[in-house]
């Protein structure tokens, strides 16, 4: 009778173990963006545009001019950029876009031919010089993007060195 009563005083412990430890139970924030890796478009501002041409990155120079891009720093900006979370949300209004450097800002269009897999901007600059402020084009949420990658919008920096 004793096994019996501590096997049920140990059952009810455990439902109600189980009970709160759903109720607590936060889910994991979901990507921004999905998996870039087939990306063979992508635009930066204005004047960056970078070209997938035959599995090698090329940077668009003037109106057709093309020169090979780092491959390693296209391919880091792509995995960082998948990696990136909606963990916290900023603002949902769109009269907050301008404090957040989210109205204009630094504009990224990612696609694979004609299929736009990830359209946002990019705003100011956190206080930790790791995150900044982002928002999908389509959208009035502001997420801020921890450990983001920094948006070079100039084609020079995608460049490949030349060897020697």
């Amino acid at each position: 009778m004793k096994r019996v009563k501590i096997s049920l005083y140990l059952l009810i412990f455990l439902g109600i173990a189980l009970f709160f430890s759903f109720l607590t139970k936060k889910e994991s924030p979901s990507n921004l963006f999905p998996d870039l890796s087939s990306a063979t478009r992508i635009e930066i501002g204005e004047g960056c545009i970078l070209q997938k041409v035959d599995k090698e990155w090329m940077v668009l120079l003037g109106e057709k001019d093309l020169a090979q891009a780092d491959k390693e720093k296209v391919e880091v900006f792509l995995f960082r950029l998948a990696k990136a979370k909606e963990d916290v949300l900023i603002s949902e209004k769109e009269e907050k876009h301008r404090i957040f450097g989210v109205d204009k800002g630094i504009q990224v269009r990612i696609a694979k031919k004609t299929k736009v897999l990830a359209d946002f901007i990019v705003g100011n600059m956190c206080a930790d010089f790791t995150s900044v402020y982002l928002r999908k084009r389509d959208s009035d949420k502001v997420f801020l993007a921890r450990n983001f990658p920094y948006i070079m919008k100039n084609p020079d920096y995608w460049l490949k060195a030349m060897e020697q």
